[in-house]
């Protein structure tokens, strides 16, 4: 496999190379007493290397991209690193020029175009252990400044359902003193809320097609949402809260490969999904969706289904943002199948409706 370079671009790199050293050759000499190359001098030896290497060429018809069919498939597989390709692994895409925009719909991870959606089953999945829904929970999801609704049904009676109930209520969930809620007390705080932009989709992984929401950082949340350009010195975040214990209401354990539209939280609760960050980002991972990817069984140690997508639009939302364009290169580490969405995607409204008495409550 050989990488071939349009003649055009050898050229330029020719001349930039030559004006960097006739720039260096100036830099070198400012502190004689007659420079070597007047400014005027500089400006005829630049002109003359123009026309000696002359205007460039127009582009190949056509160049052998250094990337062959073994990198495509494993990257559509998700396992260059465990098979040992390093060329899929490291992410290179030659051809990035013919990558499509992030904000489009068509385009999914790796900057391809999608085919086709007929193969993709979008039927909402059932509930393990055949738990009852209790709350619906639509969200309003703001994707590439386009808009659109997930209705997710919550699980029974659960701690677990509570305190995701709280996050996406008006009134917050709240794990520290209330007393800092209030004014005059020498501290800022305030309860964790999801809507109005607070909660995004921080991370996606191309492989299993995870996709995780939370609330990045707090301090930075509160000072867009009071128009701040940081928060006040004095503010302090929700903690985490107390595990939840084992033996709390819930559903029965995930299976080795758990279907598409579900939503997982952390046995313990919210906030201990991720137990390496501070405070302010404990919340980061409040709770994850299940996409249509391969899913490895280690990864949901601990975890347990809480929610379901209850219908096929919002399945086809849940596919679009399972298969957008993903900074690989923001988690740092070579193979990384792991980051961030290339465009924002995140959570404007939420409102929640109660199945037994079929009222909806605004938060």
């Amino acid at each position: 496999r050989v990488f071939t370079v349009p003649r055009a671009e050898m050229g330029l790199y020719h001349i930039m190379n030559h004006m960097i050293l006739l720039l260096a050759l100036c830099a070198a000499t400012t502190g004689l007493t007659r420079p070597l190359l007047t400014r005027s001098e500089f400006a005829q030896r630049a002109a003359a290397s123009l026309l000696v290497f002359g205007p460039p060429s127009p582009p190949a018809s056509a160049a052998e991209l250094a990337i062959g069919s073994s990198e495509r498939d494993c990257r559509k597989r998700g396992d260059c690193l465990e098979t040992g390709n390093l060329d899929g692994a490291l992410g290179f895409n030659w051809g990035g020029r013919d990558r499509c925009a992030a904000s489009d719909p068509t385009c999914t991870t790796g900057g391809a175009k999608v085919e086709s959606l007929n193969a993709v089953d979008f039927s909402p999945p059932s509930a393990p252990g055949g738990e009852a829904v209790s709350w619906i929970v639509s969200l309003t999801v703001e994707v590439a400044r386009e808009t659109a609704e997930v209705r997710i049904g919550l699980f029974g009676d659960s701690s677990r359902a509570d305190q995701l109930l709280s996050v996406f209520s008006g009134k917050g969930f709240v794990t520290g003193p209330r007393l800092e809620l209030e004014p005059g007390l020498g501290v800022t705080s305030s309860p964790l809320r999801v809507v109005d932009g607070a909660a995004t989709l921080t991370a996606l992984d191309t492989q299993t097609q995870r996709m995780q929401f939370g609330i990045k950082s707090q301090a930075v949340s509160f000072a867009r949402r009071q128009g701040l350009r940081k928060a006040p010195d004095d503010f302090v975040p929700q903690p985490r809260p107390r595990p939840l214990p084992q033996e709390a209401a819930g559903p029965a354990a995930l299976s080795s490969r758990p279907a598409p539209g579900l939503l997982l939280m952390d046995r313990r609760g919210l906030g201990w999904l991720d137990e390496a960050v501070d405070d302010d980002e404990a919340f980061s991972s409040l709770f994850e969706l299940t996409g249509w990817g391969r899913d490895k069984a280690r990864e949901d140690a601990g975890r347990v289904a809480v929610g379901k997508c209850m219908d096929e639009e919002s399945m086809r939302v849940l596919h679009r943002l399972a298969t957008l364009p993903v900074n690989k290169k923001f988690a740092g580490i070579v193979g990384a199948t792991k980051g961030p969405p290339l465009v924002g995607v995140k959570i404007l409204s939420a409102r929640l409706e109660e199945i037994a008495a079929a009222v909806v409550r605004e938060p």
